[in-house]
């Protein structure tokens, strides 16, 4: 089995730290102010829901063997069977590479993206820097984050025979 860690970009630890600090800070900011105001716990509900969400879709590794590609994140494993995938190649972000839905750096780059060359795309990033994107016979496309693309992508290959 071959694996690869994801390494999470600066900009991404900075901005979800920020993010979870900021909400916190003022929830409890308004929870010393008046205990009773409601204002706190929704800060408070706001930074617990996200993060538990963003835990679905924060990729932590990649797993390439035993005729599948799994994507692991915090709270689930995503499985792509190899027998799927029609093409993979390493992938750089292109200059219009616009969101739809999802998180741009808290929790890492995860969600529906759009490119004019590629189309609708779903990301699961931790860092933008080192991506492969993988197109499965269907039409989907998923871009991963990687410590390594051209292995990861010869990996997926030599896995798919």
């Amino acid at each position: 089995m071959y694996s690869q860690r994801s390494k999470w970009a600066t900009s991404s630890i900075v901005s979800t730290v920020l993010v979870i600090a900021v909400l916190v800070g003022i929830g409890l900011w308004l929870y010393t102010r008046d205990e009773s105001n409601p204002a706190s716990y929704v800060c408070w509900t706001i930074v617990t829901a996200w993060s538990l969400f963003a835990m679905l879709f924060c990729p932590i590794e990649t797993r390439v063997g035993s005729g599948v590609l799994q994507v692991i994140f915090c709270a689930r494993v995503r499985t792509i069977s190899l027998q799927e995938v029609a093409s993979v190649r390493p992938f750089r972000v292109p200059a219009r590479f616009l969101q739809s839905f999802g998180s741009c750096g808290f929790f890492g780059w995860w969600g529906w993206y759009r490119t004019p060359e590629l189309g609708k795309l779903m990301v699961y990033a931790a860092n933008l820097d080192n991506l492969v994107c993988i197109e499965l016979r269907n039409g989907r496309r998923y871009v991963l984050s990687c410590t390594d693309p051209i292995a990861l992508t010869e990996a997926i290959l030599r896995a798919k025979g």
